[in-house]
């Protein structure tokens, strides 16, 4: 006849072993191929949240202003193919103009103009307010510009 230990000691185990298949099923993502227009710097996907940082070459075509409230910084950005959704599968970006409305802590706007044209670091975390932050934006030169081979996913 079965006792509340041994009923116990059941559901321990069961919960052990669901949570070693959820770890399982946790952990990196393969990482995109990458080359100058789009550097996946890290993609993790952990219970339901992913993340990932992209560089990018880009334009800026607003910045935020203490003249004009809810401008935001706009940047007209280059295709991103490996950019991954939030279920972790790489769906790709295309060329577009989007709003960048938050900034890291340690990022400045000064010294940019509208039209410069930029190379910039964006982290994107579906489970956070803003989904995207600007980490890294500096102007786009010859040495942080030179193309590379793509190479081609196997």
């Amino acid at each position: 006849m079965p006792t509340a230990s041994n009923h116990n000691s059941a559901l321990g185990t069961a919960g052990l072993l669901a949570a070693v298949t959820l770890l399982a099923g946790c952990g990196e993502a393969s990482s995109p191929s990458a080359d100058t227009q789009d550097t996946a710097v890290g993609a993790a996907k952990t219970a339901g949240t992913v993340s990932a940082a992209y560089t990018v070459n880009g334009t800026i075509r607003t910045l935020p202003s203490v003249n004009a409230p809810g401008q935001e910084l706009m940047i007209a950005h280059d295709e991103i193919p490996g950019f991954v959704g939030p279920d972790g599968r790489v769906v790709g970006m295309r060329a577009m103009t989007m709003p960048f409305p938050a900034l890291a802590d340690d990022v400045s706007l000064d010294g940019f103009a509208i039209q410069d044209t930029i190379r910039f670091t964006f982290v994107v975390d579906y489970e956070a307010e803003p989904k995207y932050v600007v980490t890294v934006i500096e102007p786009r030169t010859d040495a942080n510009n030179a193309p590379e081979e793509a190479s081609e996913a196997d």
